[in-house]
């Protein structure tokens, strides 16, 4: 074999020894670096995992304070509500209370003016009370008065009465005189036992002329305003008069219970609606 290649293959086995020296720590390090890589890889792969369950936490804690934050702005928006509300009712409150408290003291005022008219009132009832014992007296007094006068009245009636009665027979007898004197001198004396005529009505009895007729027979006929309900009763006799003045005598024919009717007697034409019918001295006879 040739020297030179002796020497190359010398050279290439001092250099694949070298190389190999080289080589072996080269993939022992190869070894460890992947490893190391691995591990590394490992903690990139676990750190990326967790930051993407931090994320994913994150996420949720974004969502959950998004959430969170709604619902406390609703909340706080029903809060706000709620104290505007509440501040509307304090408004209404206070404005009730300050009628209240107006409405209060106006009906202490009334009160202090009822007070007032409730001691007024009891000393004008006192009063009062004083005047109604003394006009209560008074009318006792009067009362008494009253009857004594009413008694005078009576006497005063019946002594009018007997005067009317004779005012009355007076002209009636001066009536039959001017038929006398017109017939020729007749005698219109009574003879004794002659029947004294109808009855007379109570003086009490009183009433108005309601209608006045002439009628068929020549008789003048009279309606007054009194009937059985007042004592009168057929053929009593009434006076006609007007003022005082005489105007004839009503025998009564017809009786009703509110009316009765009869013809004039003694009659001298002057009879009218609304003269006054009386009677005479109780149930005497002329």
């Amino acid at each position: 074999m040739h020297t030179l290649t002796k020497v190359f293959i010398v050279l290439w086995a001092l250099l694949s020894v070298f190389i190999m020296a080289l080589a072996v720590p080269l993939v022992m390090n190869n070894d460890t670096w992947k490893a190391r890589y691995q591990q590394e890889n490992a903690k990139r792969v676990a750190a990326e995992t967790t930051a993407a369950l931090a994320s994913r936490d994150l996420d949720l804690a974004n969502i959950a304070k998004a959430q969170s934050e709604s619902a406390l702005q609703k909340i706080i928006s029903g809060l706000k509500e709620d104290a505007a509300a509440a501040g509307t009712r304090l408004a209404d409150l206070r404005s009730q209370l300050s009628t209240v408290r107006q409405e209060k003291d106006a009906i202490e005022a009334q009160l202090t003016r009822l007070s007032a008219a409730a001691e007024t009132n009891a000393n004008i009832i006192k009063t009062m009370g004083e005047e109604i014992t003394r006009r209560r007296d008074e009318s006792l007094v009067l009362m008494a008065r009253t009857t004594d006068l009413e008694d005078e009245l009576r006497d005063t009636l019946g002594r009018l009465d007997v005067a009317l009665q004779a005012q009355r027979t007076l002209q009636e007898q001066m009536q039959v005189l001017r038929t006398q004197l017109a017939g020729g001198g007749t005698d219109s004396r009574r003879a004794p036992g002659e029947d004294l005529g109808p009855p007379v009505a109570s003086p009490l009895v009183s009433g108005r002329v309601m209608s006045v007729v002439m009628g068929a027979d020549g008789n003048r006929y009279v309606e007054v305003n009194l009937g059985s309900r007042d004592g009168v009763s057929e053929n009593m006799k009434f006076l006609l008069a007007r003022g005082g003045n005489f105007l004839g005598n009503l025998i009564i024919t017809k009786v009703e219970l509110n009316r009765a009717v009869g013809y004039v007697e003694l009659d001298q034409g002057q009879v009218q609606i609304n003269d006054e019918v009386r009677g005479g001295l109780g149930l005497s006879r002329l």
